[in-house]
């Protein structure tokens, strides 16, 4: 619709334009009531009338959520959970933006996100009703702005994967897949690209870490986040149930190859002798 694509294209810059033009206009009216009371009273010095007078006068209800909307910019995605306010204030005659981080559950809760703003921006919201804040606060986090500096790092789903890979460089990836039947390590098909792991193995390796998580969900996590399915096998006719992950990018160094020779520390040196 017109109206819609209207709204988009120019919704920032006439809310601007609207805020600043609204706080001129309470500043002007301020200080006409000010004068008009000390002229009345014959007072000499300056007469403190507040915001809530004011809008009274000028039918504008302080309950209300017109201000608020106001004072309430855009919400800017950060990072994963991680949320920019921008706040309109205005003090001492200036009028500023301030920026105020914040998470998912404070943002959709009126009294943590009340709390938010007046501690980290000093901007005393004007009280509305919990209908009204859930359905401007609804409004602007759908049409959210994505920061220019958002931080992918900070991003659930890498983290975890860091975590995985990290079980990985340390256990190792064996070609052998007796390694993963009998002691529950990873083993890799080289020809396939595929890595196989036992699930009790990397839940033992989070809990070495101090990651704690709910057993459904770090089955959630493997499926939605390394897209891997569970596969019922056997070796040699013993059953093994691994966990598959397809097309994952190992590092030769985190892989041993069946056969290979090793180092064996040993306290004792002998001494080899060629007969001809």
């Amino acid at each position: 619709m017109l109206r819609c694509k209207a709204h988009k294209i120019y919704r920032r810059e006439a809310y601007l334009t609207y805020v600043a033009a609204h706080v001129n206009f309470v500043e002007r009216r301020r200080w006409a009531f000010s004068d008009a009371l000390q002229k009345k009273s014959g007072e000499t010095e300056a007469c403190r009338i507040n915001d809530a007078e004011i809008f009274t006068w000028i039918g504008i209800n302080e309950n209300s959520n017109s201000l608020s909307q106001e004072l309430i910019g855009d919400i800017i995605e950060y990072g994963s959970n991680r949320y920019d306010v921008v706040v309109h204030t205005k003090f001492q005659g200036v009028v500023k933006k301030k920026i105020v981080t914040m998470d998912g559950p404070t943002l959709k809760n009126k009294k943590l996100f009340y709390n938010a703003i007046i501690s980290q921006a000093s901007v005393w919201l004007p009280e509305m009703k919990e209908k009204e804040f859930d359905d401007i606060m609804r409004l602007k986090f759908e049409s959210r702005l994505i920061s220019k500096d958002y931080v992918e790092e900070a991003d659930e789903n890498l983290i975890f994967k860091k975590n995985f890979n990290n079980y990985i460089k340390e256990t190792k990836a064996y070609t052998s897949k007796k390694e993963l039947s009998n002691y529950g390590l990873p083993y890799f098909n080289i020809k396939r690209g595929q890595l196989e792991f036992d699930l009790d193995n990397f839940e033992d390796y989070l809990h070495k870490q101090r990651i704690n998580m709910q057993r459904v969900d770090l089955v959630l996590k493997v499926q939605r986040i390394l897209k891997a399915r569970k596969i019922k096998g056997k070796v040699d006719n013993k059953s093994c149930v691994s966990w598959r992950v397809f097309n994952y990018g190992l590092d030769k160094n985190d892989l041993i190859i069946e056969g290979e020779s090793q180092d064996i520390p040993t306290n004792e040196t002998k001494e080899i002798t060629y007969e001809s």
